[in-house]
């Protein structure tokens, strides 16, 4: 179980992924993909003029949503219990290369530099 929950949270939370909006793509952290819906359901209550009870339940949820993604897996969670390489797709080998390459190991980095070669549009 606690290896499902582990791949769930690399997957969701580490790093970063393409979004492509209007046909652009955009690099962007994961975490969003939680948060924003959430944001967007409490200003949709906001609008319909709901009861103060409902919008205020959106409120609390849109709080605990966006304190444990930025506070907990941001910082506490990624600080305890590091990404491994192993742990990532693609995309996140590619931004971890971009970040931390001066931790990477020799095998690491020739993995890392075949990703690059293989996707020239993740370049900044």
């Amino acid at each position: 179980m606690r290896k499902i929950i582990r791949k769930f949270i690399v997957r969701e939370f580490a790093l970063g992924v393409f979004v492509k909006i209007f046909g652009i793509k955009i690099r962007m952290l994961r975490a969003p993909r939680i948060i924003f819906p959430t944001f967007i359901s409490l200003m949709i209550c906001e609008a319909n003029y709901l009861p103060y009870y409902v919008v205020t339940f959106f409120l609390i949820l849109f709080m605990l949503e966006a304190w444990i993604g930025f506070s907990w897996f941001g910082v506490g969670y990624f600080d305890i219990w590091p990404v491994k390489w192993d742990e990532l797709d693609e995309y996140q080998k590619y931004y971890f290369g971009l970040e931390k390459w001066y931790m990477m190991t020799i095998q690491e980095r020739n993995e890392w530099d075949d990703i690059v070669s293989k996707n020239p549009d993740w370049k900044n």
